[in-house]
């Protein structure tokens, strides 16, 4: 089936015709779809596109915000997105994607928020967001990652926030992060991590906020926390946690997270201070007063 102008089914133009809706249309080739020059934002939602050919969209260069929502894409070949330089958005939730590599995005060097949420991936390979350096929002929440390595994010310099709740997240490598200075957000909860390797946040000066709530976290290791400090020693800004729901020990060795409570360089997020696992403890108890 087609969906271009003129043609059963037939796309539907909005917004002085800047838009257009191709979705529901069971299209299965993205090459019979006629694209005006002056529409920016396509939407192909609900089809049954399987995957993106190479050069794909060599026809669709004005794009600027892209919906592939629901198309059971399975595979995006190398030069997938050729020709879209200016797209700034792009919508690929809930597919069926199971791997990233290094070909699919590289030449969306504008993009600025990518969502890959409700696939199937458990694997990203090394530099598998090579070229979105203007990157600033990334969604790979409802996948089925288990592992994150050293080299998983490199390449996104600019990005604030990364969604990674709802995975099966059970090692961070301790460089995954480390090259993110822009990051403010990371959100992690949900997932079967216990072990925090050390100083996984260490300088990331802009963080604030890290959620990682229902995990399976034992102990907590105040050089995992270790921020980027300003010249005069401090914390650049508070940092917005959220443990509630994990299986922290609460005795003297999480003592330093009762300080930074304190001072007010660790708040917790919507008021939920962690769970303790030990028999009858509970983290308002000045466990740390008694020598628990």
């Amino acid at each position: 089936m087609q969906c271009t102008k003129g043609k059963e089914p037939s796309c539907v133009e909005k917004y002085s015709g800047e838009v257009l809706y191709c979705n529901n249309r069971n299209l299965t080739n993205l090459a019979n779809i006629e694209v005006p020059h002056n529409v920016t934002d396509l939407i192909l939602d609900h089809n049954n596109l399987k995957q993106i050919q190479a050069k794909a969209f060599s026809n669709k260069c004005n794009l600027q915000i892209l919906f592939m929502n629901y198309d059971r894409i399975t595979n995006i070949k190398p030069l997938g997105f050729f020709c879209l330089h200016g797209l700034r958005e792009l919508y690929m939730e809930n597919n069926s994607l199971t791997q990233l590599n290094d070909s699919m995005f590289v030449e969306l060097r504008v993009l600025s928020y990518l969502s890959l949420s409700g696939n199937s991936i458990n694997l990203v390979k090394p530099h598998s967001f090579k070229g979105l350096q203007n990157l600033l929002t990334l969604k790979l929440d409802w996948n089925q990652l288990t592992s994150l390595g050293a080299k998983t994010l490199v390449g996104l310099e600019k990005v604030k926030t990364i969604h990674l709740s709802n995975n099966k997240l059970q090692k961070i490598d301790a460089l995954t992060f480390r090259h993110l200075t822009s990051l403010e957000e990371l959100l992690l909860d949900n997932n079967q991590l216990q072990v925090l390797a050390n100083e996984m946040l260490a300088g990331l000066s802009q963080i604030t906020t890290v959620n990682l709530h229902s995990n399976r976290i034992i102990s907590l290791r105040e050089d995992v926390f270790s921020l980027a400090v300003n010249r005069s020693g401090e914390m650049r800004r508070p940092l917005k946690l959220s443990l509630s729901w994990n299986r922290v020990y609460c005795n003297s060795s999480v003592c330093w997270l009762k300080t930074a409570e304190k001072e007010g360089t660790i708040k917790w997020d919507q008021g939920m201070s962690p769970n303790c696992s030990n028999y009858k403890q509970r983290w308002n108890v000045d466990f740390c007063h008694y020598g628990m």
